[in-house]
């Protein structure tokens, strides 16, 4: 990209501009000023032919891969220079607007063959795929007279999802599933509607249909069946995508916080042995997901929601 001259070079340009000046009144300055000046475009030319090629400088970038909305993650980058000289300057990076973080400039300088390192930490808080591709180098040559903006290339990409934090950790799908018993105690009863449990002596007001006769063929006591809920229900979870839940709150989009209590449901059912699907809509089905046991069916549902936009459509 383009080349500009430095401060201290349009402070030393201040010199030749007073020699012409003076040279109107004395004419004998004249050969000074030639000097001073082609002096100077000299030192700026060197300067410039110094300065770092495209191919001179790399910038990696690497980032996590999956990062859950308004969850901090950490950035990193690197500059390194093969030039033949120590290369200094500073380092804009080409962020998102949905980035939260730093866009402060980057101070470097590097010696040939060396690094030098950041760490940043950013967080979003709207879900999507971000590909970022470059950053700017400004920098300067040897006698500072110079600066040259280079465009470099720092691919790197992070999807952030709602919730996928919780593929990663088992801490987080045991508390799920305890946020979603809380409050809750197992029913038992007699009778059908649920897997049966266990036997219990008969008292007055059971229902007949609940006797297990066979049960009282070989002790000769009444007994009954006593059963719990099914265990493997068929959960399905079903997330609004409509235009209202493009609205925000506290900063978030309200379908982001939907799809991130949405994933906990998930979890916590999928814990218990449930069947569960998801369903995404506004005014027609935007995913489907039949309902499914296993730990795969969890990620299935998380990485469900990546594509999925409210739109301006009712629901």
């Amino acid at each position: 990209m383009g080349y500009s001259p430095t401060r201290l070079a349009l402070m030393l340009a201040i010199a030749p501009v007073a020699l012409a000046v003076l040279v109107l009144a004395q004419p004998s300055l004249f050969l000074p000023w030639v000097a001073v000046t082609v002096g100077l475009l000299v030192l700026l030319g060197v300067d410039a032919l110094l300065l770092p090629r495209r191919g001179t400088m790399e910038l990696e970038r690497h980032l996590p891969t999956e990062v859950g909305v308004g969850v901090p993650f950490q950035m990193r980058l690197t500059v390194g220079s093969d030039s033949g000289f120590r290369v200094g300057g500073r380092l804009y990076d080409i962020l998102p607007p949905e980035f939260e973080g730093s866009r402060d400039a980057l101070k470097f300088s590097v010696n040939p063959g060396e690094e030098e390192t950041w760490t940043l930490e950013y967080k979003a808080l709207d879900r999507g795929k971000y590909d970022l591709d470059q950053a700017t180098l400004v920098t300067a040559g040897p006698l500072h007279l110079m600066r040259r903006v280079l465009r470099v290339e720092a691919k790197g990409s992070v999807s952030i999802i709602p919730g996928v934090e919780i593929l990663r950790s088992n801490e987080l799908i045991l508390k799920a599933a305890r946020d979603a018993d809380a409050g809750l105690t197992r029913a038992r009863g007699v009778g059908r509607g649920g897997e049966f449990e266990s036997l219990a002596p008969y008292v007055p007001g059971d229902p007949p249909q609940s006797v297990d006769w066979k049960a009282y063929a070989r002790t000769g006591t009444l007994a009954v069946r006593r059963y719990i809920p099914e265990r493997r229900r068929h959960v399905m979870l079903a997330c609004d995508a409509g235009r209202l839940m493009g609205t925000r709150v506290d900063g978030r989009r309200k379908v982001d916080l939907a799809l991130d209590s949405l994933t906990k449901l998930a979890a916590a059912a999928l814990q218990r042995g449930d069947l569960v699907g998801l369903v995404i809509f506004d005014g027609e089905v935007q995913t489907l997901i039949p309902p499914k046991a296993g730990s795969g069916q969890l990620a299935r549902i998380v990485r469900a929601s990546l594509a999925v936009e409210p739109r301006h459509s009712e629901t």
